[in-house]
């Protein structure tokens, strides 16, 4: 492992690519490097993954505003009514200057609230995992 250059950024493409063919996907690789070569802004840490000499992997940590959803309290109508309110909730999150809402849910709330997350336009098909640094 290494760190990035702008030099990997065309083989990346490729491998970001084959990565939602596979995955049935259409994320966009952001931009890493300005175009003097320096680190985007917006990019904490990149690096490259080389196996026997050729780029096999990035991994790069992006800078993102993200917020994370949590509920006081077990009452499910009222977790229900929040449900409305989502829409409206995420405006106002964008205009602050979000654009992302996390919401970790212990394991064994994770089946009963699949359904309604989803309803209100959570992503769930990828599983959430989280790294306390």
């Amino acid at each position: 492992m290494r760190t990035m250059e702008p030099r990997d950024v065309p083989r990346l493409l490729e491998l970001y690519a084959e990565q939602n063919r596979r995955d049935g996907t259409l994320y966009a690789l952001p931009r890493l490097f300005q175009f003097d070569g320096r680190p985007d802004e917006n990019i904490a840490m990149a690096l490259s993954v080389e196996r026997d000499g050729d780029l096999a992997q990035g991994l790069y940590f992006q800078k993102r505003q993200i917020v994370e959803m949590c509920f006081a309290g077990p009452d499910a109508k009222a977790t229900a009514y929040s449900r409305r309110e989502i829409g409206p909730v995420s405006y106002a999150l964008k205009s602050l200057g979000y654009d992302s809402i996390l919401c970790l849910v212990p394991h064994v709330m994770a089946q009963p609230l699949k359904k309604p997350l989803e309803a209100t336009g959570f992503n769930s098909k990828f599983a959430p995992f989280y790294l306390d640094i």
